[in-house]
């Protein structure tokens, strides 16, 4: 028998309920943006939470592995606070990226708002950290709060170096002398570890990421990486305002902050792709070699189209991936799968594969999507549908997309943030999803051939597809893991010579491992489920 994998990602049972996490903090509309991983296994999500007058206030919630809260982790797993006036619409103080130290402590990067001396609200960068029980390290900055010096900015997100030293990519607005419009200019800040600014990093501490003297031209971070040498490489959303072009552009700095002329274009990579949309992810291979992911609705078609990429070294496109380093996904027409795309975070996996999440639509529900790209840019046929899956999470009548940040586990286990639609406020929600799902055949006789059964773990409806190299009387029994039968989907019918195709019913099985047995007159193939 050969057995040809065509896996379906499944919601973990062992995590939360059936795979999903939400907590309910403020009682009105709360979000986690953010994700982290402590090496003992307990997630850590970072996010905001809302009040009565529409304040957001920042939020952090860790939990054990199985998804419970952790209630040695501040108050019952939970902290929260806010640095701005609760009574003003115009806080939004929120959580964008969090990182944990090898001590254990956590540092959060978080915005919040002030006011200037014409008492316009404006956004400043503050650092946080905790203890490992959750508690303010009184030993950062002024009880565990650091500003950023600089004016009117916004963090994206944050990485530690080796040393500890804490490097944050974000944004500041500057106004222009000559016109009324501002500018968005991307800055890079190093703090030492005590939350001090890193005076050895730029100036003082900062350095301004512009390629050239247009002020129409921005970039805004969206993922940080310190190579193994000490340079910074950074992954941002590229706008020409006066062309109205967007594009994506790779940066890389030197450990000092200055741009490293021997990467790209003086330091810069900037797409040969256009797009408008800002959900872009960046990681980085053993080899040195950088994989990036998008967007782009170029013309002349103007649809979206998932764009993955990856480059050398020193920045120049990797041939040996996609077309000259760049691959498209688009449904067409005949697509088994069918919708809008959009591409959105990145993993790698051990084997060098590259899991994508992105978004689009089936049906007419919003749902998620996953790809599985094998290390040479071709879509992995072993994975969902030729590669790629569409799945969503029912809650009651609410849909449930996974969204915002996602990380994979070292045991394979891929976790991920969530948005819930069709509730009157949303929550802190996650979700964790199987993805080595390789189970396979148990043993086979003689017989039937060009075995396929999917997904595994099963759904509630699964498909089995299977070649008899003659018409044979057919059964096919279910056992659980004692010897018991529990249930006979097929009996003593026949099945002609070729290819068939049975639809199978399991909705009504509990979580657990399971034997499918086909039996012939040839004798029994045996595929070990799980549900």
């Amino acid at each position: 028998v050969t057995l040809c994998n065509g896996q379906i990602p499944k919601f973990d049972s062992s995590f939360g309920t059936n795979g999903f996490v939400q907590t309910d903090i403020s009682k009105y509309n709360d979000a986690a943006q953010v994700i982290a991983l402590q090496p003992d296994g307990k997630i850590l999500l970072g996010g905001h939470i809302s009040h009565e007058s529409g304040s957001f206030g920042m939020a952090i919630a860790r939990y054990n592995a199985n998804g419970t809260l952790d209630k040695s982790f501040s108050i019952d797993g939970i902290d929260t606070f806010i640095i701005g006036d609760v009574n003003s619409f115009n806080t939004l103080d929120m959580i964008v990226s969090i990182q944990v130290q090898t001590d254990g402590k956590i540092v959060a990067a978080a915005r919040t708002n002030d006011y200037d001396a014409s008492f316009q609200v404006i956004s400043k960068v503050v650092l946080v950290r905790y203890n490992a029980d959750g508690t303010r390290d009184n030993s950062f900055g002024n009880n565990g709060l650091v500003f950023g010096d600089v004016k009117n900015s916004e963090p994206s997100t944050i990485v530690l170096q080796p040393d500890g030293k804490i490097v944050l990519a974000g944004t500041r607005t500057v106004k222009q002398t000559a016109q009324p419009q501002m500018y968005i200019q991307m800055i890079i800040s190093r703090f030492n570890t005590d939350g001090s600014v890193d005076d050895s990093f730029g100036t003082q501490g900062t350095v301004v990421i512009n390629p050239g003297s247009d002020k129409l031209i921005s970039f805004r971070p969206t993922t940080l990486i310190i190579q193994p040498d000490g340079k910074i490489l950074s992954y941002a959303i590229y706008w020409d305002a006066g062309k109205q072009i967007g594009k994506t552009g790779i940066i890389r700095c030197n450990a000092n902050g200055s741009l490293d002329n021997t990467f790209g274009n003086k330091g810069f990579n900037i797409s040969s792709y256009y797009t408008s949309g800002s959900c872009h992810a960046m990681s980085l291979q053993e080899d040195g070699k950088i994989v990036v992911v998008g967007y782009t609705n170029s013309p002349p078609e103007y649809i979206n189209k998932l764009v993955l990429a990856r480059y050398k070294s020193d920045g120049s496109a990797d041939p040996a991936f996609g077309t000259n380093g760049i691959t498209y996904f688009h449904f067409d027409t005949t697509a088994v799968l069918k919708g809008t795309v959009n591409g959105g975070v990145l993993a790698l996996q051990k084997d060098g594969k590259i899991i994508v999440r992105g978004a689009g639509y089936s049906d007419s529900l919003s749902k998620s999507l996953l790809f599985r790209y094998n290390t040479d840019g071709s879509l992995d046929s072993t994975f969902g549908v030729n590669g790629v899956t569409f799945y969503n999470y029912k809650l009651g009548e609410s849909n449930v997309i996974p969204a915002g940040d996602m990380i994979l586990q070292p045991d394979g286990k891929l976790l991920t943030g969530a948005s819930i639609f069709g509730q009157s406020s949303s929550y802190f929600s996650m979700a964790r999803l199987i993805m080595s799902l390789n189970t396979g055949v148990i043993d086979a006789e003689p017989g039937t051939s060009n075995l396929l059964f999917y997904p595994n773990p099963v759904s509630n409806i699964s498909t089995l597809q299977y070649e008899l190299l003659n018409t044979e009387t057919v059964n096919i029994i279910i056992y659980d893991m004692t010897g018991k039968i529990i249930n006979v989907p097929v009996k003593n019918e026949s099945r002609q010579l070729g290819k068939n195709i049975e639809t199978i019913d399991f909705s009504s099985l509990s979580a657990g491992s399971y034997i499918l047995t086909i039996q012939t007159g040839k004798g029994n193939t045996n595929i070990k489920i799980i549900k």
